[in-house]
């Protein structure tokens, strides 16, 4: 969904964004029909959707998908051809370009650059946001994509729980589905729930290690911090997305189908997610001792 999604936004761009400044009323349309199909799968839907669009144009390591902004990707490939008019040094069309296509730039200190980069313009023209230490925890590329997304909204706490949607009216029982006891939010599901602490403790019994951290934050950065090999690393990661997603989908099976599917059922099903993804994706790179230890589990 992703990939489709950065796929017409780039050939978009490629294309037509490089020829001339796009109507802002076609940006936003564009933008529109972009956004309903990555939160809904149709094309007109005009619903919110979980993370303002804004958001998702954040560079990963900023915490967003990496989706192009048009209508900024826009100025900075027009900007080139600016850029090359004003090496020309004809003065009366410098003077129009000053004035027309660069209002929307900081400065025309640009246009005397001997080179002109579109991709760094368009980075200047973003508004950088702080970097988030767990994009590499989320964007493993051993990871089920879907597993990544959902992953992803946890941490940055936009799935819809039960709390959540209360707060804006819909439901009138914001307690956890599969325990009951607590209010459920993404930190109560992720770890602090006593059957998704269970689901933990088995995923890192399989695995052999054993950690006593109660919320998804604090596993990451103890996984983070784990000095054995890269590849190990990343198995962990791999498992632990894989967790998420089947404790959210379980959360789901409750709400809607009032059932929780039992935890040795949770298990089997993250080890063969995990074994099949990993085997299609093992490299030469991975060592024979690392090889073994996979097999093993």
């Amino acid at each position: 969904m992703i990939g489709n999604v950065n796929s017409v936004l780039m050939n978009i761009c490629v294309y037509w964004g490089q020829i001339f400044l796009l109507p802002k009323r076609i940006t936003q349309k564009i933008t529109a029909i972009c956004r309903s199909f990555l939160w809904f799968g149709t094309y007109d839907e005009s619903r919110p959707g979980s993370v303002v669009w804004d958001h998702l144009c954040n560079h990963k390591d900023q915490g967003g998908l990496g989706f192009r902004n048009i209508s900024l990707w826009n100025q900075a490939a027009v900007g080139k051809l600016a850029w090359a008019i004003s090496q020309k040094q004809d003065n009366l069309w410098v003077k129009w370009v000053k004035n027309s296509i660069t209002e929307a730039l900081a400065s025309t200190q640009w246009l005397t650059d001997p080179n002109y980069s579109i991709k760094n313009i368009y980075g200047g023209l973003c508004t950088q946001q702080p970097k988030v230490h767990w994009h590499r925890f989320v964007w493993n590329r051993f990871s089920v994509p879907k597993h990544r997304f959902t992953l992803w909204l946890a941490l940055l706490d936009r799935l819809k729980t039960r709390a959540r949607l209360f707060k804006i009216g819909v439901g009138d029982d914001p307690s956890c589905a599969i325990c009951g006891s607590v209010v459920e939010t993404c930190s109560h599901l992720f770890f602090e729930c006593t059957f998704s602490t269970d689901c933990l403790q088995l995923v890192l019994n399989w695995l052999g290690y054993t950690v006593t951290k109660t919320n998804l934050t604090q596993v990451f950065m103890w996984v983070r911090r784990y000095r054995k090999k890269e590849f190990r690393r990343k198995v962990i990661f791999t498992a632990l997305a894989g967790l998420v997603y089947q404790i959210w989908k379980a959360r789901n099976d409750a709400v809607w189908n009032h059932h929780v599917p039992t935890k040795q059922f949770i298990l089997k099903t993250i080890q063969f997610d995990t074994r099949h993804r990993i085997q299609n994706l093992l490299g030469k790179t991975v060592s024979r001792i690392d090889h073994d230890w996979f097999r093993a589990l």
